[in-house]
């Protein structure tokens, strides 16, 4: 468990020695790189790394996260994000993923107040609330898992909008949204 910011640092002098013995030239390549196929929009959550999840090398993903991996029309940050991976880095891929376990997500079933969040929060509430019924059938320990497909449909949805993009579908139970981009 690291303990300090300055154990931070030497962990990170430690691992780019390490990269550059076991790959030499790895960060002189790395520069290079960044002509993804894929863009992740995920949650902020740190146990949710989105290279190691695909398998994917440093520059093969261009990542965008927020808590509870909301998308939403009125997110200038994301849209920002979305339109230079589109259009910059040419992107291919765009995917929205969910995971279990989701502490924004429970916040907003449960309407806990959590302070300058609430605002972002509002938008799992308002999925909550559209799905009222659906969730009420659940037990509770079951609603964050139920209403996580339901939120990464609304933000398939909202990247639907974007150029001509066409969703492929959720992914294994629900996990993601997949969005495909079709290129002029």
């Amino acid at each position: 468990m690291t303990s300090t910011i300055q154990d931070l640092f030497t962990h990170n002098r430690n691992w780019a020695a390490q990269m550059e013995r076991d790959q030499p030239g790895f960060f002189t390549r790395l520069i290079k790189q960044q002509k993804p196929k894929y863009m992740w929009i995920g949650c902020s959550d740190s146990r949710v790394p989105a290279n190691q999840i695909t398998g994917l090398e440093p520059g093969e993903v261009f990542v965008h996260r927020n808590v509870a991996n909301i998308v939403v029309h009125s997110d200038l940050n994301a849209l920002s994000a979305i339109q230079f991976a589109v259009e910059m880095l040419k992107v291919e891929h765009i995917m929205v993923v969910g995971h279990y376990g989701c502490s924004g997500v429970q916040a907003g079933l449960e309407g806990t107040r959590i302070g300058l969040a609430d605002n972002w929060i509002r938008h799992i509430q308002d999925v909550r609330d559209r799905h009222r019924g659906l969730l009420e059938r659940l037990p509770e320990a079951q609603r964050a898992d139920a209403v996580r497909p339901q939120r990464d449909r609304a933000g398939g949805q909202c990247l639907r909008q974007y150029r001509d993009g066409r969703c492929l579908g959720q992914g294994p139970e629900g996990q993601y949204s997949w969005l495909g981009l079709r290129r002029a």
